[in-house]
């Protein structure tokens, strides 16, 4: 499936943060994910009074009435680029209203993403509709998409199980490869929880003009081909099209356990760069199951994963008391493109024909316990459809850490290796590197300061390193601000490091760094009667004052009461 997908399935659920949520993402196509990930999952939050922020007030109080309706809306305009050598046209537009009468809810998301540079114009749109009482809950939602001229680049095509599959939360350790898409979507669904029992529904029909595996950097070979098509053209061109179902079903018993099963199909023909055979149709098949329970303090769960074909999966895990133990294991082998297994917090997912897996969690608290995650990933594909050959392997490895030193200061560190070889037009693609990240983060007294270095390094010996701080802190009580700044140095331009930061609630940014530059960002958000107003703007300039580069969101919500 494709983050479209993705998008709908997080309207249907509630996923929550997770230690992952803290931590940097370096991969462009994972911030990619959580951005879209968080901003559908906005309309169900809005909803019933939820926020990812624990620093934000619910959109809705917890005071409700019947009688009159209240209103939500959200603006927000995103500015990219805005240096003098760059289009005026590169903006992002998103808005979004939201409705309540009682025990009802209603809204929906419009959203363009327009870039000149790559010739991009997206078009979404989002509605749902929420029946919620003491009892049951009803949650339906449709998703329409079209892509205007050129490709998507760097909107990754997650499958639905990267998204909530058997578990609402997410730990942010998958090796993405980022794919340029180009096509149309519509889907509908619906979540049903009551007292003992849950459902849940999907239906969506995607269209694709082109799906490009970005580790060969073949997008750029066809960006000038990306032009519009409708889809009748895409029809006739024999571009991918692919049909997914969903079901599930859950049962509660009280409040110690509950099992599910979740079943899901998808038929697709594949049309790629490298597969421009189009006459047969794949079909995949995909069962899991799940069930965990608690008793008193101690709790245990697992899953499983069968698919057709060849494809395993399993999960498990284990924790303890509020003092507390936690342990996890995770394993997958799974053969099948447009496949993706997820684990118990754990998110694989990748479009070779072969793949490999591994995740450890290994925790301890009580006040300065160490918290360990790790993964492991191979995926290799020798052959290509013709049979010609086609050398392509790519392996993740990533372990991270976080130590809580005390309960004000705490030590957050990352360790990942990413291996890609594959082949190209022109000749072989090899590429390999190695990054390590640090944060020490200090919260007293109403102030929050992090400070951070990263390093990075690839098998030609290129060196790269980046400094940061950040400091985020209350003035009044209406209004809040962060400020940050970076130092940053690569030895060359092949060598991108990754500055991520959290600008507005549930929406994150990221910003490739060349060179030698210095990077700063303010961050402030105002309060007035029932609007909130936020304003983010971050640059970038290298020491001479070349190609400098600014970007500026600025975003208001409003609820009237």
């Amino acid at each position: 499936m494709r983050w479209f997908a993705v998008s709908l399935l997080c309207l249907l659920f509630h996923p929550q943060a997770t230690a992952g949520d803290e931590f940097e993402p370096s991969d462009p196509d994972e911030v990619s994910y959580q951005n879209a990930r968080a901003e559908y999952a906005e309309l169900d939050s809005a909803a019933f009074g939820r926020d990812r922020s624990p620093t934000d007030r619910p959109v809705f109080s917890a005071s409700r009435s019947a009688r009159h309706p209240r209103l939500a809306f959200r603006s927000r305009l995103t500015g990219w680029d805005l240096a003098e050598n760059s289009s005026p046209d590169n903006a992002t537009f998103n808005n979004r209203i939201i409705v309540r009468q009682g025990g009802v809810v209603g809204g929906f998301i419009i959203e363009r993403d327009h870039d000149e540079p790559r010739v991009m114009d997206y078009r979404s749109g989002t509605l749902g509709v929420s029946f919620h009482r003491d009892s049951a809950r009803v949650v339906l939602g449709a998703v329409a998409a079209h892509v205007g001229a050129g490709l998507i680049v760097g909107r990754q095509g997650l499958n639905w199980t990267g998204a909530s599959s058997f578990r609402e939360r997410e730990t942010a350790l998958a090796p993405a490869l980022t794919t340029a898409e180009s096509g149309a979507l519509h889907g509908i669904g619906f979540h049903y929880v009551g007292h003992a029992w849950e459902v849940l529904g999907l239906y969506t029909t995607p269209r694709w003009d082109a799906t490009i595996d970005s580790a060969t950097n073949s997008a750029r070979a066809i960006s000038v081909t990306g032009l519009h098509r409708t889809d009748a053209e895409l029809r006739a061109a024999g571009a991918l099209k692919e049909t997914f179902r969903l079901f599930r079903i859950g049962a509660n018993f009280g409040r110690s356990a509950r099992v599910g099963l979740t079943a899901a199909r998808s038929d697709f023909t594949p049309r790629t760069l490298y597969r421009s055979s189009s006459g047969t149709t794949d079909e995949i098949s995909l069962f899991g199951a799940d069930a965990q329970s608690t008793i008193g303090r101690f709790h245990v769960g697992g899953e499983a994963v069968l698919q057709d074909e060849r494809a395993y999966g399993g999960a498990g895990t284990l924790r303890f008391g509020n003092e507390s133990l936690t342990m996890t294991t995770a394993g997958w082998l799974y053969s099948s493109a447009f496949t993706s297994l997820h684990g118990t917090g754990w998110s694989l997912h990748s479009e070779a024909s072969s793949e490999r897996g591994g995740a450890l969690v290994v925790g301890w608290a009580s006040g300065s316990g160490v918290h360990i995650d790790g993964f492991l990933a191979h995926s290799m594909e020798p052959l290509d459809a013709a049979g010609h050959d086609f050398p392509r392997w790519t392996t993740v490895e990533e372990l991270r850490w976080q130590t809580p030193l005390s309960k004000r200061f705490s030590w957050i560190g990352k360790w990942r290796q990413k291996s890609t070889r594959s082949t190209m037009a022109e000749g072989i693609f090899t590429e390999r590197r190695q990054d390590i990240s640090s944060d020490l983060e200090l919260a007293a007294s109403g102030v929050t300061l992090r400070g951070g270095c990263a390093f990075a390094e690839n098998q030609a010996g290129d060196r790269g390193g980046l400094v940061r701080m950040r400091i985020q802190t209350r003035l009044t009580r209406e209004l809040d601000c962060t400020l940050g700044g970076a130092f940053h140095r690569t030895s060359s331009t092949s060598l991108p490091l990754y500055l991520y930061e959290q600008q507005v609630p549930n929406y994150g940014f990221l910003w490739s760094l060349y060179g030698s530059r210095a990077s700063w960002t303010v961050r402030a958000r105002y309060r007035a009667g029932g609007a909130t107003a936020s304003l983010f703007a971050l640059g970038t300039g290298t020491l001479n004052d070349a190609a400098d580069r600014l970007t500026v969101i600025a975003q208001i919500d409003y609820v009237l009461r």
